[in-house]
């Protein structure tokens, strides 16, 4: 059996916004409470996109102050980083702004990293959110105009989540596609550049033309 391309997924956030949660509803398809994550866990799901099998590696990484020295060991070279907020949350705008800056300064390979945010907790009540809509639009608004898309989600009641996952996962393959495609076009250019070169200064021998001898004269 041939080795199965791999995809790094990692998911970063304050504690206690669901990161874990989201991940279980994903892999199980459950809900369970626990507790806050120490430095981080790792999980293994074949996922098939486009008729192709790929390991999808999940980071879930802790939110803890304590632990955030440690986060970029995990989410180096990551395909698709999940910036994870909640619904009641206080200053989720700065929490964001946060671990995408965290995210840039670590991710050097930063050219096809997938960066999505989720709003978790999308079932409290409306009353109960801090995010206002006008903020909630003001995230879409500027996440978007930086690349980054923005999914409402609840792992309690498993509202957005699969999709979530599934889109983020799309967009990565889609753009990994592209980097292949680029790569593979400017490596013809440079052949195609390398083959004229070797050709307009190929050596061209013109022979002598040969002259007819006169008759002696007698």
């Amino acid at each position: 059996m041939s080795q199965l391309s791999e995809i790094k997924l990692v998911l970063v956030g304050e504690t206690n916004v669901g990161k874990t949660s989201l991940v279980t509803r994903y892999l199980f398809d459950r809900f369970d409470k626990t507790s806050a994550t120490i430095a981080a866990q790792f999980m293994l799901k074949v996922v098939t996109f486009g008729g192709i099998n790929y390991k999808l590696q999940i980071w879930d990484t802790a939110g803890q102050e304590r632990f955030r020295a440690m986060a970029p060991l995990y989410y180096r070279n990551a395909d698709i980083a999940l910036v994870v907020c909640d619904v009641t949350q206080h200053d989720f705008a700065s929490s964001v702004k946060y671990w995408i800056s965290k995210l840039q300064e670590s991710i050097t390979t930063d050219a096809n990293l997938v960066t999505s945010i989720v709003v978790n907790k999308s079932d409290f009540q409306e009353a109960d959110w801090t995010i206002q809509r006008q903020d909630l639009a003001d995230l879409v608004q500027s996440s978007n105009a930086g690349g980054c898309d923005v999914y409402v989600t609840s792992a309690l009641e498993n509202k957005g989540v699969a999709s979530m996952f599934e889109a983020s996962i799309e967009k990565c393959l889609e753009r990994r596609s592209r980097t292949i495609q680029r790569s593979k076009t400017e490596q013809h250019s440079r052949t195609g550049h390398l083959s004229a070169t070797t050709s307009s200064s190929a050596r061209i021998e013109i022979l002598p033309q040969h002259r007819s001898k006169k008759p002696s004269c007698c």
